[in-house]
């Protein structure tokens, strides 16, 4: 019995009817169910959207300008990148009344050098071609004396020796006293005590020049009344002296 032959007609399709085409066996190829109203719908939806972007200059206007890079010239531009900008940080201004800094240097002051002897018979301070030295009162001479002590004689004999075959030209010689008797004797007493130095040294360099002065207790060394107003021995010792200036 032959199978019954279908009619020929529209109807007979599948594709056109909507439904799924048959499928041979062993066949590995698949038919896709055609678009229905609602996919269709969805497609027309996004493509009118799209075209109206463009039409607007919307993303991809936006994505060509900001591909241009900035000038970098300008400092104000900014970077923009899409989805944010960037802004810039400006070059520092320079302030139009600004003072250059000019490069301090420190002046270079005189080293002096200091030297004493152990006994504290002497304090000689080298600046340079000046030099002074500093005859300890209490070493150099007796308690209100003005004969110099055998120690003061080594320590001058040292000096004049420093000397050497060139002498300076001048030497002064200035004594001072501590403030415990009056101001009358303490001045005569300095005044003293520089001249003993000074007819020594003559012996030992009769061409040069010195000269002898006494200040009493007028230009004190270093202050002999502490804070709480006991007498400071150390102070007075100090300010019984005799200095030596010459330069070489």
């Amino acid at each position: 019995m032959s199978a019954p032959t279908m009619p020929a007609g529209p109807a007979s399709s599948p594709r056109r009817a909507g439904l799924p085409l048959p499928m041979r066996a062993g066949s590995r190829r698949r038919w896709r169910a055609p678009l229905t109203a609602v996919r269709l719908s969805l497609v027309a939806g996004l493509g009118a959207g799209l075209a109206a972007g463009l039409a607007l200059g919307g993303p991809t206007a936006r994505a060509e300008e900001s591909s241009a890079p900035p000038s970098p010239s300008s400092p104000s531009a900014s970077v923009r990148t899409p989805g944010r900008d960037t802004a810039a940080i400006p070059p520092e201004a320079t302030r139009p009344d600004a003072t250059p800094v000019a490069d301090m240097v420190a002046p270079v002051l005189g080293l002096v050098l200091r030297t004493s002897e152990a006994d504290g018979a002497a304090t000689t301070d080298t600046d340079g071609n000046k030099t002074r030295t500093t005859l300890s009162g209490d070493v150099t001479f007796e308690t209100d004396s003005a004969t110099l002590t055998p120690r003061a004689k080594e320590v001058l004999d040292s000096i004049a020796k420093g000397w050497g075959s060139t002498p300076p030209k001048e030497v002064t010689v200035v004594g001072h006293t501590d403030s415990v008797a009056d101001d009358a004797y303490n001045q005569t007493l300095s005044e003293q005590r520089a001249q003993a130095v000074v007819d020594y040294l003559t012996t030992k360099a009769s061409s040069v020049t010195m000269t002898a002065s006494g200040k009493g207790e007028t230009e004190p060394a270093q202050p002999e009344t502490r804070e709480d107003g006991s007498v400071d021995e150390q102070a007075q010792a100090a300010n019984r002296r005799v200095v030596i200036t010459w330069e070489q």
